[in-house]
């Protein structure tokens, strides 16, 4: 996907289904907005739902590293208990 810079924004040329495509072009028209505008919106989307995956795989890992050093602590107060 090649990027042309133009102000603050890049424009880029891609390929979509003809079904995709129908669909921008009725909420654009819906909307009153241009069609970057839809693109845009979905992208800003698609990439909030793909940050958040990764937060909640990151959390999901920290809890069992967590689990694991709550167990790890507690096996060594019980072995310091029966000494």
């Amino acid at each position: 996907m090649k990027a042309i810079e133009k102000g603050n924004k890049s424009k880029l040329s891609v390929t979509v289904e003809p079904s995709l495509a129908r669909a921008v072009e009725r909420q654009a028209r819906r909307l009153g907005v241009p069609k970057s505008r839809i693109v845009t919106d979905a992208i800003r989307l698609w990439e909030s739902h793909r940050r958040a995956a990764l937060a909640r795989e990151g959390y999901a890992a920290m809890a069992a590293e967590d689990r694991d050093d709550a167990v790890a602590s507690v096996r060594a107060v019980e072995d310091v208990e029966d000494e």
